[in-house]
C-alpha cells in the first residue's frame, strides 16, 4: 500500500504495523467484513442472486448470533478514515437479533486484585528468555535487541525481578469481572498517544481514563478545558504520530507517540512521574546509550521491543483469570510466545527507580473497544483512534528495578 491505512496520508507507510499489531483481523472484523459483502449484494431486497431471491438482513444477523458472531452494531460501510469516516451510509442491525452474542464492556477486565495474587508475572531467566528471542528473530517477528543489550543476556539474573540489563518477560495476570466468557484478549505494549510535550519532554496525561497521575504527581492535560488542539493531551494523532514538525501557526504542537513507561523523578524533595530522556539527562547519559539510540531517545531506560511487543490470551472466564480459565495439567497457568511482552532494560539504571507502565487492552466480544453505542448509531471507531486511548482499557503496572 503506498499510505498509512485510513489516516491522514502524510507520512510512511504503515500497513504492516496497523494491520498486524493496531488493527489485526479478528472474529469481529471478519464476520463483520463478510456481512458488509452481503448486505451490498446477496441480501439487497431487490436482489436475485440467492436462487432467484434475496437472503433475508434478518435471517443474516440471526445466523451469525447462532454462533456467537453478531459482533458490530453497524456494517461500518463508510469505513475508517480520518476525515469521512462518518459520512457514508449507516446501516444498523437489529438488535433483537443478538441473542447468543454476549458483549461485554471494557470496563469489567481489569489485573488481579484479590489477596494473594499477582498483578502480572515476570520472566527474566536467561536460557528462557534466549530461546523465546532466538525463535523471534529466527521467525522475522523482531529485528534485533538493542545496541546497549548484552546479545548472550547476561545481566538476566533469574530472580524474578526485573534488573538492570535484562531482557524481561511481562505477562498480565487480567480478570475478567463480568459473568460471561469474554474472547480473543489482546494486550498491547507499544508506543501510544498518552504523552504531552512540556518543556522539552513528554509528560504523562493526567485527563485519561484511569485518571494517573494527577497534576501534582505530574499529569498533563487539565487545563485543555474544550479547546482542544493538536498536541494537547485530549487531540489523538491523526498520522501515528508520523508528522512530529510545527505544521503551521493553526497546528503549532508536534504529535509524538508515547513509550508506555513513565519513570519516577525527584525534585525539590517531592516526587513526579516524568520522561525517560529526563531521567537519563538527570543521570547523566547520554543518548548514544539510550536503548533507542540517539535517534529515539524517549524510550531509553524501558522499552516493550518492536515485535514482541503485543500478547494474546484466547479466553477469560466469568470472575476468573486466563490462567484460572485454562490451566495446564498441573492446574497452573501455560505462558509462551503469545502471551509474554518483551522488554528491554538499560543497564545504566540506578537501583530503586520505580516505573509506571501504562499498557492497552481490549478482546473480540468488547461492546465499546470497536465502536460507541451511543455515538454514530454504533458505527466503528475511525482508524486514528486506536492510535489513543478510546478503544482500549488501560491497564497500568507499578514495578520498582532492583539489582
Amino acid at each position: 500500500m503506498n499510505h498509512i491505512p485510513n489516516l491522514d496520508p502524510s507520512g510512511i507507510p504503515l500497513s504492516v504495523k496497523w494491520y498486524s499489531l493496531v488493527r489485526p483481523i479478528t472474529f469481529k472484523s471478519f464476520f463483520q467484513t463478510f456481512s458488509r459483502f452481503m448486505i451490498s449484494t446477496i441480501s439487497k431486497d431487490q436482489s436475485t442472486l440467492c436462487n432467484g431471491t434475496f437472503y433475508p438482513k434478518d435471517r443474516l444477523e440471526k445466523l451469525l448470533d447462532n454462533y456467537g458472531l453478531l459482533l458490530f452494531n453497524n456494517y461500518n460501510e463508510d469505513g475508517n478514515n480520518h476525515e469521512k469516516g462518518h459520512d457514508g451510509p449507516n446501516t444498523t442491525i437489529n438488535q433483537q437479533n443478538r441473542l447468543k452474542s454476549i458483549m461485554v464492556s471494557k470496563d469489567l477486565i481489569k489485573l488481579d486484585e484479590r489477596t494473594g495474587k499477582a498483578k502480572y508475572f515476570i520472566f527474566d531467566k536467561g536460557s528462557d528468555i534466549r530461546t523465546i528471542v532466538e525463535a523471534l528473530l529466527s521467525r522475522g517477528q523482531i529485528r534485533e535487541l538493542s545496541d546497549q543489550t548484552d546479545p548472550n543476556l547476561s545481566y538476566n539474573n533469574g530472580n524474578g525481578e526485573i534488573s538492570p540489563g535484562e531482557v524481561v518477560g511481562i505477562s498480565l495476570n487480567i480478570y475478567n469481572d463480568s459473568n460471561t466468557a469474554i474472547g480473543g484478549v489482546q494486550v498491547l505494549a507499544n508506543d501510544w498517544d498518552h504523552g504531552k510535550m512540556d518543556n522539552g519532554f513528554l509528560r504523562p496525561c493526567g485527563t485519561l481514563s484511569d485518571q494517573w497521575p494527577s497534576e501534582n504527581e505530574g499529569g498533563k492535560g487539565f487545563d485543555e478545558g474544550d479547546n482542544i488542539n493538536r498536541g494537547d493531551c485530549g487531540f489523538v494523532t491523526r498520522d501515528d504520530g508520523l508528522n512530529t514538525l510545527s505544521v503551521d501557526g493553526n497546528n503549532p504542537q508536534p504529535e509524538y507517540l508515547t513509550p508506555v513507561c513513565f519513570v519516577q523523578m525527584s525534585q525539590n524533595n517531592a516526587t513526579y512521574w516524568g520522561a525517560q530522556e529526563e531521567y537519563a539527562e538527570s543521570i547523566g547519559l547520554e543518548k548514544r546509550y539510550c536503548l533507542g539510540g540517539e535517534e529515539n531517545p524517549r524510550d531509553c531506560i524501558i522499552r516493550a521491543i518492536p515485535g514482541a511487543d503485543t500478547g494474546w490470551f484466547s479466553k477469560i472466564d466469568p470472575n476468573a483469570t486466563w490462567g484460572e480459565s485454562l490451566p495446564d495439567e498441573n492446574g497452573n497457568a501455560k505462558f509462551g510466545l503469545h502471551n509474554i511482552t518483551l522488554f528491554e532494560v538499560n543497564k545504566n539504571i540506578v537501583p530503586g527507580t520505580k516505573f509506571m507502565c501504562r499498557l492497552r487492552a481490549r478482546f473480540t466480544n468488547c461492546k465499546d473497544c470497536f465502536f460507541n453505542e451511543d455515538e454514530y448509531a454504533g458505527d466503528d471507531y475511525l482508524d486514528y483512534e486506536f492510535s489513543g486511548e478510546k478503544p482500549f482499557k488501560i491497564l497500568s503496572f507499578e514495578f520498582t528495578v532492583v539489582d
